[in-house]
């Protein structure tokens, strides 16, 4: 009976990052006393990122997932959380697998935004085993002027000892070196 492997050229690379990946989980495992990780217990999804005008697409691959019980999209402090798990298919008998590839278990993405990002700007959908995540308007809106009314006759009260004038958003004003 022949058995049928996917090969390809950088098999050789990614076994070693397969290795590396071990033997990390191996040492972190035993410097902090943790129960022996198990590879096998997570997976990390594929994910394509790209522009589409000023919105960011990121799509991952997550076919067999029940997308409303087992999938969490959060967005906090500049960072866009994709987590959730695959729950393993119920098989009767193992007896008969050749190969397992289909990875089960826990995953976690993990992706850099701007600060000023807030979860209205990020809607999710989920269609034929790819969840796409849209991040509306990512490009930081231009600052606005305002103008200070000058007042005639009055003067401005120093600070108190000890404390700093500050500008609107609380920030002290220092000088710039214009």
């Amino acid at each position: 009976m022949a058995i049928i492997t996917r090969r390809s050229g950088w098999e050789t690379f990614g076994g070693r990052g397969r290795e590396l990946d071990a033997t990390f989980d191996a040492l972190v495992g035993r410097a902090f006393g943790a129960a022996q990780t198990r590879r096998a217990d997570y997976f990390t999804p594929a994910a394509d990122v790209s522009r589409d005008g000023t919105d960011v697409l990121i799509t991952l691959e997550l076919p067999g997932v029940d997308i409303d019980s087992d999938v969490a999209v959060e967005v906090s402090a500049g960072r866009l959380l994709i987590s959730g798990s695959r729950r393993a298919a119920r098989e009767t008998d193992k007896g008969d697998r050749i190969a397992k590839e289909i990875r089960v278990g826990a995953f976690r993405r993990e992706f850099t935004i701007p600060e000023h990002v807030t979860p209205d700007q990020v809607e999710a959908s989920y269609d034929r085993g790819l969840l796409q995540v849209r991040v509306s308007r990512i490009v930081r809106p231009e600052p606005t002027t305002t103008r200070v009314t000058v007042r005639q006759g009055a003067t401005v009260e120093a600070p108190a000892d000890g404390e700093q004038s500050s500008g609107q958003d609380g920030a002290a004003v220092v000088p710039s070196g214009d």
